[in-house]
């Protein structure tokens, strides 16, 4: 291996010589006998890093990088810090140089196998080679390029989720492209990158690790203000739903998914299609499974409240679900959590208000 990692070096700007060398540097780390010194594990990614920044449109010697980098991972623990402080900007540069429809047939296999490796990863900022933002908006444009391939749904959501976290601006995600003809509501500028997620949360119910992470997205979008907008031109109030009907059990998805209704309803847009498309019972099995999760009851008293603030003909319909009983128990059932109580109580008054 060093007299291949060497021929490199020495014939830099050979490109045959660095397509032959970039291979044979797969087949040896692919070797079952391969264990690698962490000197010489340096040595190699480094070596893969520069000739796939230098030839980041030539695809053998890209997809034999990426083919390097993931069986170092799998091989050796020594590999996983050299490739995150010093190699994550080049996976980067390959969501950027292979965008969906490039031509050649590859693009697919370099986004999901960049995101694949980039969703291992706890990185900072400075390791990406750009902003938290630029990089989004390359993981998001891969996402919409290839909504069918589950892995880079998976892997990209969770990248995605992981930079908001860290500071990422979720706003990305609200900015709008012109098209050349009007959607339904007359606008000319659609919500393409929210509509990516959208897609996810609508193609990818079963999975719940795309839902939780899309769900977490959601819910930070809708603490932002004047963003209902978004949410009625994405038509969300259905793949939500179908969300929570999927995982009634999962904690995440149900606590973000009942705080993104919960911040969508400080307005009365969506309150009739919430109900129409069966809010209620849904919510009742929300109480029924996450008795024991304060902050999902509270979220859920605060929503019984704003159906019935923006349409007083909700109260019937919760009425006749059984809905006041429903929260009197749960109430009694948290005599020392006054959050719960106070909003508990709050809803029950709303309920029989004017009856």
């Amino acid at each position: 291996m060093p007299l291949v990692i060497d021929a490199i070096h020495n014939h830099s700007g050979q490109l045959a010589t660095l397509v032959a060398a970039t291979n044979i540097l797969k087949n040896l780390v692919a070797a079952k006998n391969y264990r690698g010194e962490d000197g010489q594990v340096e040595q190699l990614i480094k070596t893969t890093r520069m000739v796939m920044k230098q030839y980041i449109s030539e695809v053998s010697i890209m997809k034999d990088g990426l083919q390097i980098f993931h069986t170092l991972l799998a091989a050796t623990e020594s590999a996983k810090p050299i490739i995150e402080t010093g190699a994550l900007d080049v996976l980067v540069d390959a969501l950027r140089e292979y965008p969906a429809g490039k031509e050649g047939g590859i693009s697919a296999h370099m986004q999901a196998g960049a995101m694949e490796i980039l969703g291992i990863f706890s990185f900072v900022e400075s390791s990406l080679g750009t902003s938290f933002e630029d990089f989004m908006d390359l993981v998001e444009t891969g996402m919409r390029g290839f909504r069918s391939k589950m892995s880079l749904q998976v892997n990209g959501a969770k990248i995605l989720r992981y930079c908001v976290l860290q500071g990422g601006n979720i706003e990305v995600f609200l900015t709008k492209s012109r098209h050349e003809e009007q959607n339904k509501w007359g606008a000319w500028d659609w919500y393409d990158h929210a509509g990516t997620l959208t897609s996810a949360l609508r193609t990818w119910v079963k999975e719940v690790n795309v839902q939780q992470d899309v769900s977490f997205l959601f819910r930070v979008l809708s603490e932002k203000p004047g963003v209902v907008d978004m949410f009625v031109q994405c038509e969300l109030v259905a793949p939500l739903l179908s969300s929570l009907k999927a995982h009634p059990k999962d904690v995440q998805v149900t606590e973000n998914i009942l705080a993104v209704i919960a911040n969508i309803l400080s307005g009365p847009e969506l309150a009739h299609e919430l109900v129409a498309e069966g809010l209620p019972p849904v919510m009742f099995r929300a109480l029924e499974e996450h008795s024991d999760q304060p902050t999902s009851i509270m979220i859920i008293f605060v929503i019984f409240q704003r159906l019935v603030a923006h349409e007083p003909a909700n109260k019937k319909i919760l009425l006749e679900s059984s809905a006041a009983q429903i929260i009197q128990n749960i109430v009694n059932a948290y005599p020392n959590e006054p959050a719960v109580q106070e909003q508990g109580m709050r809803a029950i008054q709303l309920l029989f208000e004017g009856i």
